[in-house]
């Protein structure tokens, strides 16, 4: 089975819910295995968050430096 990689950076509860949903995906297709999983958090100031969640604005921001486009 191969190995699920997840960036999270919309605060911890995003990650945690979205890994849940993956699991419980999982467990209706195969009662017997679940996958491998990898979480790595990438935490923004929460400003950034909000401004993109609530306002929709900002994405670049998430970009590395150098990279926007």
């Amino acid at each position: 089975m191969k190995t699920v990689g997840i960036i999270g950076g919309l605060g911890p509860e995003t990650t945690a819910r979205f890994y849940q949903e993956i699991i419980a995906s999982c467990f209706e297709k195969n009662k017997d295995k679940r996958p491998p999983i990898l979480i790595w958090s990438v935490p923004l100031p929460y400003k950034i968050e909000e401004d993109l969640i609530k306002n929709a604005q900002g994405e670049e921001r998430y970009l590395p430096s150098g990279e926007e486009q």
